[in-house]
């Protein structure tokens, strides 16, 4: 995605450093891991700190985060939203593929221990690598395809981007950081 002048330098770079991202993940050519361990690590730090930079933009008072579709069948069971959803088997093939793409780079999903929360009194949990970078790709590619053929990145996807980084794939991505640093040095 070409971000035209008019966008935000924090948003263009942010663009920059995702699609770099998604494109190591989405790499299906086998490569050495000690290369892939080097580009993820360095890829993931690049994007954590571009999503950190993100401007904060309220969204649009139209924006709908879950989409038309999901604001129309909300009434549904969870199960029934799952099974009908139209992104959901694509969503679900492409994590299948990104996912196997870790896995065969890293050769298992690579599980390791976090502390869920740092500031009380946690035991450890165990997290993988695989499940760390998926989760990250996911949310931050579904952006990506939101923009694709777009002159210009608009506001919602910007709140998107943040807000997930702040609820969700943020902590992934220093989870796995830690993780991929103890990995390569």
């Amino acid at each position: 995605m070409k971000v035209k002048s008019g966008d935000d330098a924090a948003v263009a770079s942010f663009v920059a450093k995702a699609e770099a991202f998604c494109v190591v993940l989405e790499r299906r050519t086998r490569q050495s891991k000690s290369r892939f361990l080097d580009q993820i690590l360095k890829g993931t730090v690049a994007l954590y700190g571009a999503g950190v930079a993100l401007p904060d933009r309220d969204p649009e008072s139209s924006f709908k985060p879950l989409g038309e579709w999901f604001e129309k069948n909300k009434r549904l069971p969870v199960e029934e939203l799952i099974r009908l959803d139209p992104r959901t088997q694509e969503r679900s093939r492409q994590r299948q593929l990104v996912r196997g793409n870790i896995i065969r780079q890293l050769g298992s999903e690579m599980p390791y221990q976090v502390v869920v929360e740092s500031f009380q009194h946690h035991e450890q949990v165990t997290a993988t690598v695989s499940d760390d970078l998926e989760g990250i790709y996911c949310d931050v590619k579904e952006g990506l395809l939101m923009i694709e053929g777009s002159e210009r990145v608009s506001v919602n996807v910007i709140w998107t981007w943040k807000f997930r980084l702040e609820h969700h794939w943020g902590r992934h991505a220093v989870n796995v950081i830690t993780a991929l640093h103890s990995l390569s040095f």
